[in-house]
């Protein structure tokens, strides 16, 4: 079988989210190299945008294929 639990759900008319780190990751992605992607299947994507990783200050996201942030200050100038 050649897809995930997201395309089969999808295919049966749900609706899907992913919120929070993508376990398959993005294996040595840096904020200059990845291109934000949504795998398919999901109808929502809300993932840090590489390296799976959540910072305090300077965050980005990967909002449904957008690249957004870097999110917060650190308080600096």
């Amino acid at each position: 079988m050649d897809e995930n639990l997201a395309v089969a759900l999808s295919r049966a008319g749900y609706r899907t989210s992913h919120i929070g780190k993508f376990t398959n990751n993005y294996i040595g992605a840096t904020p200059e190299t990845v291109e934000p992607t949504v795998p398919p299947g999901w109808s929502h994507w809300y993932v840090p945008a590489y390296g799976g990783t959540l910072y305090y200050y300077g965050t980005r996201l990967n909002v449904n294929g957008v690249p957004v942030g870097p999110l917060g200050s650190n308080g600096s100038g």
